[in-house]
């Protein structure tokens, strides 16, 4: 309901004149869409989409660079998770290494302590037979059946056996000691492997907090991110759906841009040439205030001009140029006098005589259109370089033979460190469109500008496929 009255209320000021000028309403570029104005408003419009669209792509760019940041720090972030929880694996399986040799120690101290207890049982028995052998009396020694030597031969032997015995034991209590020693330390040791691995582990979890965080942030990133791209198509929509309506033909013969693009795009790939920039060739050829075609010219052939001249007594067209200029027209059944052509432009020569909306010379266009006929299925007699379909398929005919001629192909190869060689290559053609042989004076000037002007046309080409 809001927007209705919203375009009521614009339809209504503009239907009585209230602005001059549609920046005074302060709407954005969307809200023009269905509106119908004049050619002059239509204008306003493109060129406020085109403030807003600049605009919104700065945005976009500088979201688009806080989306790239965010992802190299994500990657960072990952990195040392990554690094952390190797060390944290590290410590964890020092530790439990040190606790299997805990264990393997407290299994030998506890084999040791078994042993320790059979000789101490061993020991004990020695000492009982000892007792008993020291306390017989020596009558009971004599009555005996061993001899007195014997006797004391056993007595020795107990005794070497308990000695033996004794250093033994304290061996075996002494390694004790030094295992418990051992074990104390393995457990010292494995304490703060364990305590290491806790604190990373803790750092980590920071880690992981601020991941989480960043990750938000670029999902909330990449979601404003998309929505300026979208307004920004929505906005080359409604420039696009304006440009329709003004970009027409002098001859009366109305094209819209996607109109202009459909005469081309069906022998983009016979052609091989991009549509984009055939159509960039046309607009700066003969585009005039929004309009392909508006500007083809309003001079005769056999017009004074005295532009370049001093004395005066030139005519508009080069006498040259005249001859092929009347075999054309006789061909078409067109009075040359009749028929308007392009006024000479003093900084670029004396003469002028280009013409229709590619703005061919006379003897170019004889040297053209056998190859634009012959694509047509025309006698090339019958084409006519101020129809639509026959100069822009002749346009694109040159620009090919330009693109892929000889000169361009050396400049491209020569060049093609500085820049890509696709660039070099139509900044040549495009050039030796304009100025023929002297291309190259133009092929910065001229060319780049067609360049510059067919890389938006692309973008725009996109929006009306889509």
């Amino acid at each position: 309901m809001k927007k209705n009255f919203k375009k009521y209320i614009i339809f209504i000021l503009l239907i009585f004149g209230t602005f001059q000028s549609l920046q005074a309403l302060e709407l954005s570029c969307k809200d023009y869409g269905k509106i119908e104005l004049s050619q002059d408003q239509y204008r306003q419009v493109v060129a406020i989409c085109d403030a807003e669209i600049a605009k919104d792509q700065q945005e976009y760019q500088k979201k688009k660079a806080q989306t790239g940041n965010v992802k190299v720090e994500i990657q960072k972030l990952d990195q040392k998770i990554k690094i952390s929880q190797a060390y944290i694996n590290r410590k964890i399986a020092r530790a439990n290494l040190l606790n299997r040799n805990i264990n393997e120690t407290k299994d030998d101290i506890s084999e040791l302590e078994s042993d320790l207890d059979k000789i101490v049982d061993s020991l004990k028995k020695l000492f009982f037979w000892q007792y008993q052998l020291e306390n017989r009396n020596r009558f009971e020694a004599l009555l005996s059946t061993k001899t007195l030597s014997e006797y004391f031969q056993d007595v020795r032997t107990i005794e070497y056996i308990q000695e033996t015995i004794a250093k033994e034991v304290k061996e075996m209590k002494d390694k004790k000691v030094s295992l418990e020693r051992l074990t104390f330390e393995l457990e010292e040791k494995e304490s703060v492997e364990r305590q290491l691995a806790s604190e990373k582990k803790i750092e980590k979890s920071k880690i992981d907090q601020n991941k989480k965080y960043k990750n938000e942030l670029l999902n909330v990133l990449k979601k404003e991110e998309g929505s300026i791209k979208v307004s920004i198509q929505q906005k080359q929509r409604t420039k696009n759906a304006i440009l329709q309506k003004l970009y027409t033909l002098a001859s009366g013969q109305k094209v819209t841009f996607g109109e202009a693009y459909n005469i081309l795009a069906p022998y983009e790939k016979r052609f091989k040439m991009d549509t984009a920039f055939v159509l960039s060739i046309l607009f700066q050829e003969s585009g005039h205030m929004g309009r392909i075609g508006g500007n083809i010219g309003q001079c005769y052939y056999n017009q004074k001009n005295s532009h370049g001249n001093p004395r005066g007594g030139y005519q508009v067209m080069k006498n040259t140029q005249q001859v092929a200029f009347k075999q054309i027209m006789a061909g078409l059944g067109v009075d040359p006098a009749t028929q308007k052509i392009s006024c000479p432009i003093p900084r670029d020569g004396s003469y002028g005589g280009a013409m229709g909306p590619a703005q061919f010379m006379p003897q170019t266009w004889l040297g053209i259109r056998k190859q634009a006929a012959a694509i047509l299925g025309k006698s090339p007699a019958k084409m006519s370089p101020f129809t639509n379909h026959d100069a822009f398929i002749a346009s694109a005919s040159l620009l090919k033979s330009n693109y892929y001629s000889k000169s361009c192909s050396n400049y491209a190869n020569k060049n093609k460190h500085i820049m890509s060689v696709r660039t070099l290559r139509e900044k040549c053609a495009a050039a030796m469109y304009y100025a023929g042989g002297n291309w190259f004076k133009y092929r910065n000037k001229y060319g780049q500008s067609v360049v510059n002007r067919a890389n938006r046309f692309r973008a725009d080409i996109e929006i009306l496929k889509s």
